[in-house]
């Protein structure tokens, strides 16, 4: 099974040596990366270079655009150029442990019907060291909630919650044409919850708890945990349950990409809200049982008690 990564860089000259030495130094090595360059004015081309001399073994693609095309687009590139049967997504300052391939891949293999797949991080300052005791999955606020994923609830969260972070994120290149092209220009619907989502219409989607990466912060970070004194703070965790059981727009990239789950969650949006519609939500609770599983109650009551009784709707939400 061949690997690629695509990594995609700009003015990072800083971490982007000790990046690409973390990847070439795995247990289960790759086979194919892939850099694409978005316009850097500093020393990150060279060195890129520099490494690839010293590696001939890999199959090396260096691209450097002639004009920044921005985060989403540059990862839709080089992600085109992979060519490997697993395409890893990488950004340029984090560090990889030894065992992420080797980990990753060996989950793709005995879960056949995963096709794509990302993990929890450590969370490490400017010189690599982890500067808390919480994780990724903490700062994301999904390790609170870690049983509304286990039950299936995945497309709900990432429809109004991404909590897949691209650094960590692998796929089959066998989806690829299930997400791109990518939509651009919602800083709110980047490149990893357009792939994450893209799961969610086949139920394709799994994580992986373990730690695989170094997840760096630091002042220059184009997304990250915003700063490196971040904090977890539980009892300023938000409600995820009371913002997934509530039914939203179904998000611009899912549009095209039709699925019995997806056509359900339409069907509640434009019913949950009348008297009308809740009738014809009373009669298909069968379907709130076979989507929502331990949680069809939550989501069943409240879309009967929407408008009716929110004091009570509430209340059932807030109690789980």
């Amino acid at each position: 099974m061949n690997i690629s990564i695509a990594i995609c860089t700009y003015n990072g000259a800083r971490f982007v040596e000790e990046q690409i030495l973390s990847i070439l130094k795995q247990d289960l090595p790759v086979s194919e990366i892939v850099v694409c360059d978005d316009g850097s004015k500093d020393d990150t081309m060279t060195i890129v270079k520099n490494i690839s001399y010293q590696y001939p073994e890999i199959k090396w693609n260096i691209q450097q655009n002639s004009s920044n095309i921005g985060v989403v687009k540059n990862f839709e590139k080089a992600i085109r150029l992979c060519t490997g049967d697993i395409i890893f997504l990488s950004d340029q300052d984090d560090i990889w442990y030894h065992n992420k391939t080797k980990v990753m891949v060996d989950y793709f293999v005995s879960h056949d019907d995963t096709n794509i797949l990302f993990t929890d991080a450590d969370l490490v300052n400017e010189n690599g060291q982890p500067f808390c005791k919480y994780t990724l999955f903490d700062a994301i606020y999904l390790k609170p909630y870690m049983s509304l994923w286990d039950n299936g609830l995945i497309f709900e969260i990432l429809n109004v919650w991404n909590v897949v972070t691209g650094a960590t994120l692998a796929f089959r290149k066998c989806i690829v044409d299930e997400f791109l092209p990518f939509i651009d220009g919602d800083r709110k619907l980047l490149h990893d919850n357009q792939i994450a989502l893209a799961g969610c219409k086949t139920n394709s989607i799994a994580l992986i708890k373990d730690r695989l990466i170094g997840y760096r912060q630091h002042c220059n970070n184009v997304i990250g945990t915003r700063n490196q004194a971040w904090i977890y703070n539980g009892t300023k965790c938000p409600n995820l349950l009371a913002m997934i059981v509530e039914p939203f727009r179904i998000k611009e990239c899912l549009k095209k990409r039709k699925s019995e789950r997806i056509s359900f969650y339409e069907f509640r949006y434009h019913n949950y809200s009348s008297i009308i519609g809740k009738v014809k939500l009373t009669l298909s609770i069968f379907k709130y049982i076979k989507f929502y599983r331990d949680y069809w109650g939550i989501f069943y009551a409240s879309d009967i008690l929407y408008g009716v009784s929110n004091k009570l709707r509430e209340r059932l939400i807030n109690k789980n």
